[in-house]
């Protein structure tokens, strides 16, 4: 009796065992969470911005009706605007831009002792732009770029006598080179923003004096360090 009862025990609990199974077998699987996608920015697309900063700027001026020479280094606050166009390959960044800032501010020299007596120089610069193509490194919302172009400043200057004399004025429209680099960063779907540096290597440009047909020639080179944003079509 108690064998039977044994094996009818036995038998039951197969049953069971293998109704649990084929129970457990008809639920539906849990589905397999799928990683989540970070999203990748792309820097692809025209955009235009504004900018801020300060320009430092070394002018030298060389009167050839004196042999005299007077040097300034003058600091301007700017400020402009930029638009250009971002093509992103891979992790690099090729592009253009062109930026134009209004500079304020000027710088008046010491006297020097010249054939017409001592003179001072004073120089104002108005304006300064650049026309660039830049070269990055995207890392998702970061971009690392340089930038290397041709650059043009406006200069006015004047020399003047300890009585307030002018013996020379004009303005000049330097052209040169432009090499720079900076960082920049999105924070919003279509708005960066960024901080740059700039140096410009401008020629050499005369402008007449107002004494018979003598000349002054001004030298500049500035350097620019600027913050800006920038909104992406």
């Amino acid at each position: 009796m108690n064998k039977i009862l044994k094996l009818t025990t036995s038998a039951a609990a197969l049953v069971l065992a293998a109704a649990a199974s084929a129970s457990a077998a008809d639920l539906p699987s849990r589905p397999v969470p799928m990683p989540a996608i970070v999203p990748v920015y792309n820097w692809t697309g025209f955009y235009i911005g504004a900018n801020l900063g300060g320009a430092w700027s070394n002018v030298d001026l060389k009167g050839n009706f004196s042999g005299a020479h007077w040097s300034t280094n003058n600091s301007n606050f700017i400020i402009g605007g930029q638009f250009g166009y971002n093509y992103q390959i891979g992790q690099f960044v090729l592009g253009a831009e062109f930026d134009f800032d209004w500079a304020d501010g000027s710088k008046t020299s010491n006297f020097r002792a010249t054939a017409l007596g001592p003179l001072q120089a004073t120089v104002d610069s108005n304006w300064i732009m650049t026309l660039a193509a830049r070269f990055g490194y995207a890392a998702n919302n970061w971009l690392f770029y340089a930038k290397a172009g041709g650059a043009w400043s406006e200069t006015n200057g004047s020399l003047k006598t300890p009585a307030g004399g002018v013996v020379a004025s004009g303005s000049s429209t330097n052209a040169g080179w432009v090499l720079g680099g900076g960082i920049e960063y999105a924070f919003a779907q279509n708005w960066t923003g960024k901080i740059e540096y700039n140096y410009l290597g401008l020629d050499n440009n005369d402008f007449s004096t107002k004494v018979g047909p003598n000349r002054v020639t001004a030298s500049p080179d500035i350097s620019v360090v600027k913050v800006g944003v920038n909104y992406k079509f």
